[in-house]
């Protein structure tokens, strides 16, 4: 999902773009079958779908836009040409300004945020596989002021070959970030695809102890749970700043897709307990390491009623 703030109207002012997105995934070999002559973007980006109606096999890219003064016009574009401007939900769930409206209990601010969960499902039964962008037009009236593009996306039919090597986090958001966006009520999905490798579960134990009359060390309850480590490959520049709002988020959930896995893990429910970044001396590059736990704790034993 792309976030743009803009705060002016006529003035442009500094953009912020976040890429929230289901399916992100950099390419580092050339497209050969599947052109992209886009610019401004280094990084082309995966996504997959197809008509199985399988969730894991379907992916889909959220857009959150906040503007004060201008209306906001969602432009899909495939090989840098204007396909859709997207007026509805034809393809995926469009939220036009004031949705999120002061009368239904949301914020001033929220009023002003126009957003765009696209379905990449729909897309490729309406227009099939290639090379997309979503443009972001700021408008007043009939004049476009500014417009703003996000990162290059390749859709893809799925496969588990295509999509071996590859993470997808997915969150949801219902907090107020507050150097960001207030998702206060919201329930604003977002999802990222990445190279990378999800799992190394480990077992964890913790105890509760109590030390008697005789000072005896006595059982009170044991929790089992999985922890789990994310590595990814080398982060798209799109989404470096991505990670804030993924370690914030209410709830995260991780699925693995890469074909040597140990383990099957896909919707694995967690919460992050540390986060590492790598980077690398005289280079843009980096990439992060994130521990997880399991969010629920089921595996719990007790000795007292």
């Amino acid at each position: 999902m792309s976030i743009v703030e803009i705060i002016g109207g006529s003035n442009p002012m500094e953009l912020s773009a976040m890429l929230i997105r289901e399916d992100f995934d950099v390419l580092n070999q050339p497209i050969e079958e599947l052109d992209s002559s886009f610019e401004g973007c280094p990084d082309v980006l995966k996504v997959f779908a197809d008509d199985s109606g399988n969730y894991l096999q379907n992916d889909k890219s959220s857009f959150l836009v906040f503007s004060i003064l201008t209306d906001i016009e969602f432009v899909l574009q495939k090989d840098c040409e204007d396909i859709q401007t997207i007026t509805d939900s034809s393809l995926g769930d469009f939220y036009p300004k004031d949705y999120w409206s002061q009368s239904n209990g949301f914020s001033k601010a929220q009023s002003r945020y126009s957003g765009l969960v696209l379905d990449w499902s729909l897309v490729l039964s309406t227009y099939g596989i290639g090379t997309y962008r979503i443009i972001v037009n700021f408008k007043t009236g009939s004049t476009i002021e500014r417009t703003r593009c996000g990162c290059t996306f390749l859709l893809q039919e799925y496969t588990r070959e295509k999509a071996d090597k590859t993470i997808r986090i997915r969150t949801i958001q219902n907090g107020y970030i507050m150097d960001s966006f207030n998702y206060l009520g919201m329930n604003w999905e977002q999802s990222w695809r990445m190279e990378g490798f999800f799992g190394y579960p480990q077992d964890k134990l913790e105890t509760d102890n109590y030390l008697d009359v005789n000072r005896n060390l006595s059982q009170i309850q044991d929790t089992l749970y999985k922890e789990y480590t994310l590595q990814t490959d080398f982060i798209a520049n799109c989404f470096k700043s991505i990670f804030d709002d993924i370690l914030l988020s209410n709830e995260i959930c991780v699925d693995d897709y890469n074909i040597k896995n140990a383990y099957n893990l896909k919707n694995v429910d967690v919460i992050p307990s540390e986060s590492n970044s790598e980077y690398f001396v005289e280079s843009t590059e980096t990439f992060k390491e994130i521990t997880f736990e399991d969010r629920e704790r089921r595996k719990v034993k007790r000795n007292v009623k």
